[in-house]
């Protein structure tokens, strides 16, 4: 069922790029790219070889989405028409392109600039739903302890883009330095690869010395998640974390640079602190002259002069950088040679940069102001980055680029000037320049000695060539506009096939109809801010195509075009109701299946539902923010409650029916009067998302569960937090009240059963015997017994529904989904007669206990 998800528009379509020719790629795009590298990239080949800020004249995708080269149209290429009117190479090159290959050069613009490189070749393109079934099927491998730190980074949208060999390995490498440049453990940690084309890479949080929370600052700002509800649970099942995989360019480019650079480094915010951190102590080893100076004028990246010093750190060098505004009284380093402090005649910077080992070799980096005070990019009035869209230096990434290699050797010009004008400065400041500005060949050794440690350490990662520093490259790369086969390639589509779903959305086709033209791109920020939506409808059509490519067959509670997120019984068990992905909520005749009403009109997809007491009416929330209160005898909804900020994961009805409790992504309880749709209080305490919530039988006080770790009892009328249940490994996802209200189930990602005692919350005891997070518990028969359930994201023999003797601490029965069946949410009827479950594509169904 899974590949029909994805075979869309027309039956029997290949999906992935197009095929590579026998003879690999067009002549005409290697024979271009042999004349660019003999006449163009000495100056503007990457790395070191990037004048003005054009390194990538060897990245054809590059020169197109930067303008430089476009398709079909030699005379509006500027790379072609600077090459054909002499201007570049320069004059001055005795290195320049002959006629005949000009001719070359304006025949591949006009042939619509085919690849220079072949491009890659896997075993197996994978879709999104197989990079999510590679994932699954590795954790399931690995043993239950290690899974917790397991995460992934995809590559798998670059192959399906057709993207050339190079260029994934690029980023394979980008990745893999990138994390290794972040991380304070003392070893050179290689992602590992999952499959067979290594498009998704296992890491392990330890071995960066990162912690789930530091995962979790990069998933808060993911925009490209492209999975189902379901899919979310079985990763955080397994993980803890709802998001285990990001995609490696998005990390390239996001990671490199602040602010999530300073987080995932926990750089601390200033240079006294980072000093501190590394064990370094400026004020002594200036006193003692341990230290090594070089200033200049000239540097390549300051606009004035500037100092570089040199000292001994706990993992290997610290150097920084003093820089200066501009070039005169005490910014000029040749007046005042001696500093910093608080003399008159000393020097004053107006900023710095640091540049430090990490434990394992690799260099790290961060910029101060004049007060010492961590910033994210260097003034424009002090340094520039010619590689970067706003010409910035910016922690990381420039520093990175700048760095490829290492350190950079400057030739100190200050201590030849104070020698020679020894009168003028007198005896101490030039016996204190002797001392810290060492002769030239000394100074060059340091540098080098500590570049060595730096190689070594990219050797033992296998970087191929520090010139063509990846980290940069990728980033250029994924900042640059998309074409149109790269933005269908995010979606899991061919371009072919991004028209006809275009078409069907033409909200969505006025923002990137131009995709659909020859040589048409679109923004990354523009992509980027769409995705989410444009991931929800695919998914939604995805879904009703493989529902229409089914043999025709009308079984109980078939209906829904999506995941089901959300399942629920009335009070008398006749009725249930559900709630879906496709952003409709059903409610259905129990047992017999039939549809009694389709509740439409959310916004967004539906995450939870709840009967009134009576039945008469039913809640719904989720993606929107939005509570809706349904009429179930008109089928139509009377109320709107508005106040959460995120998602709502959760409702429930007082006992009485006058009142109602949500959760949700916003961390926060919120209590409403049903009558009115007035909010009457928020309960604030729990830190992360709140999955679960029921009332106690007097309806004054409240249970919840959290992907925090905990449940939480609450007075909701004093908004007041009467216990903190603490105990499982990972998130709540189910709670439920005993009928006396004195003991209390949660369920969680650890596939443990808890019980309670209230009001103290109090772990009675630990039911053990799920292999997968459990989804549901509820009491039965007067307290005394329990079930649960746990979700089922492949075929399992393991039975997912339990029935508990509370009193023996035992299990007394069980029973599985069977078949190959895929579900994330599970309710049990009343009396206990009945489970009904719900799952992606739609997936709903009732069995009999």
């Amino acid at each position: 069922m899974k590949k029909l998800l994805w075979l869309l528009f027309a039956p029997g379509i290949a999906m992935g790029p197009a095929p590579a020719s026998a003879g690999g790629p067009a002549p005409l795009g290697q024979e271009a790219k042999a004349i660019l590298q003999a006449n163009c990239a000495s100056c503007h080949g990457g790395g070191k070889a990037a004048k003005g800020g054009f390194g990538f004249v060897l990245d054809r995708d590059l020169l197109v989405s930067r303008y430089l080269v476009a398709p079909g149209q030699a005379a509006q290429s500027d790379l072609f028409m600077r090459i054909q009117q002499g201007e570049m190479p320069p004059p001055s090159s005795k290195q320049r392109p002959s006629q005949a290959e000009l001719k070359i050069l304006q025949r591949w613009i006009e042939a619509g600039a085919p690849a220079f490189d072949p491009s890659v070749k896997t075993a197996k393109i994978l879709s999104p739903p197989d990079v999510t079934e590679a994932i699954l099927t590795d954790l399931q491998g690995l043993d239950p302890r290690r899974r917790r730190f397991m995460r992934y980074l995809t590559l798998s949208h670059l192959a399906y883009a057709g993207r050339p060999a190079k260029d994934i390995e690029t980023t394979r490498e980008a990745a893999g330095k990138l994390l290794n440049s972040l991380s304070w453990h003392p070893r050179v940690s290689r992602p590992e690869p999952v499959d067979a084309d290594a498009t998704v890479l296992r890491i392990d949080l330890r071995a960066y010395k990162w912690s789930a929370a530091i995962w979790e600052k990069l998933v808060t700002a993911y925009p490209y998640r492209f999975q189902t509800l379901a899919e979310s649970k079985a990763f955080a099942g397994y993980t803890g974390t709802e998001v285990a995989a990001l995609r490696a360019d998005w990390f390239v480019a996001i990671a490199s640079r602040p602010p999530f650079y300073h987080d995932l480094l926990q750089f601390p915010g200033s240079d006294r602190a980072l000093e501190r951190l590394l064990q370094v102590d400026v004020p002594l080893d200036m006193q003692e002259d341990n230290i090594l100076r070089a200033g200049f004028n000239d540097s390549g990246v300051s606009k004035n002069n500037r100092l570089l010093e040199r000292h001994d750190a706990a993992y290997g060098a610290f150097w920084r950088s003093y820089d200066f505004a501009n070039n005169s009284a005490r910014q000029n380093l040749f007046e005042h040679p001696l500093g910093p402090n608080a003399g008159a005649t000393s020097f004053q910077p107006a900023g710095g940069e640091m540049i430090f080992h990490l434990p394992n070799g690799l260099q790290a980096y961060m910029l101060v102001d004049a007060k010492g005070r961590r910033i994210d990019k260097g003034p424009s009035e002090i340094v520039a980055d010619p590689r970067r869209p706003d010409q910035r230096v910016e922690t990381g990434i420039s520093c990175m680029s700048c760095h490829a290699r290492g350190l950079l050797f400057k030739a100190d010009q200050l201590r030849g000037h104070v020698e020679k004008n020894a009168q003028v400065f007198g005896k101490q400041v030039v016996d204190a320049i002797r001392a810290t500005h060492p002769r030239k060949a000394k100074f060059q050794a340091q540098i080098e000695e500590d570049n060595v440690r730096y190689l070594k350490a990219l050797e033992k990662f296998g970087v191929r060539d520090p010139d063509q520093e990846p980290i940069n490259l990728v980033t250029l790369r994924f900042e640059a506009t998309l074409d149109g086969r790269s933005a269908a390639a995010e979606l899991g589509l061919k371009l072919e096939d991004l028209g006809p779903f275009l078409k069907q959305n033409p909200d969505q086709a006025r923002i990137f109809g131009s995709l659909l033209v020859k040589g048409g791109t679109s923004q990354r920020g523009v992509f980027q801010e769409s995705f989410p939506e444009l991931a929800r409808r695919l998914l939604a059509l995805q879904a009703a195509q493989a529902a229409k490519a089914k043999p025709r067959r009308e079984p109980a509670f078939e209906g829904h075009a999506a995941t089901v997120n959300a399942v629920a019984f009335s009070s008398d068990g006749l009725q249930s109701a559900s709630g879906s992905d496709d952003r409709t909520i059903r409610v259905w005749e129990i047992p017999s299946g039939r549809l009694l009403g389709n509740l439409e009109g959310s916004r967004g997809e539906v995450y939870a539902v709840a009967f009134s007491p009576d039945g008469k009416f039913l809640l719904s929330a989720g993606r929107d923010r939005l509570l809706r209160l349904w009429d179930l005898q008109a089928r139509k909804q009377v109320r709107l409650f508005q106040g959460h900020t995120d998602s709502v994961r959760c409702v429930a009805f007082s006992p009485d029916g006058k009142r109602a409790v949500s959760g949700g992504d916003d961390r926060s309880l919120r209590i409403w009067n049903v009558a009115s749709g007035e909010e009457k209080a928020t309960l604030d305490g729990h830190t992360d998302a709140v999955t679960s919530v029921v009332w106690s039988r007097d309806g004054q006080r409240i249970l919840s569960g959290s992907r925090d770790g905990t449940a939480r009892w609450w007075n909701w009328v004093g908004q007041k937090q009467l216990a903190r249940l603490e105990g499982h490994a990972g998130p709540v996802l189910s709670i439920a009240l005993a009928p006396d209200g004195t003991t209390a189930l949660s369920g969680g990602n650890d596939k443990t059963v808890r019980l309670w005692r209230l009001p103290g919350g109090k772990e009675l005891h630990c039911f053990n015997g799920h292999a997968n997070a459990v989804v549901q518990v509820q009491f039965h028969i007067g307290g005394r017994e329990f079930f649960s359930s746990s979700s089922q994201h492949q075929s399992s023999a393991e039975n997912n529904w339990r029935r508990w003797d509370l009193n023996q601490r035992k299990e007394i029965g069980s029973m599985n989904a069977g078949e190959e069946r895929r579900f994330g949410c599970a309710a049990f009827s009343p009396d206990g007669r009945h489970i009904l479950a719900g799952g992606p594509g739609g997936f709903l169904r009732l069995w009999s206990w």
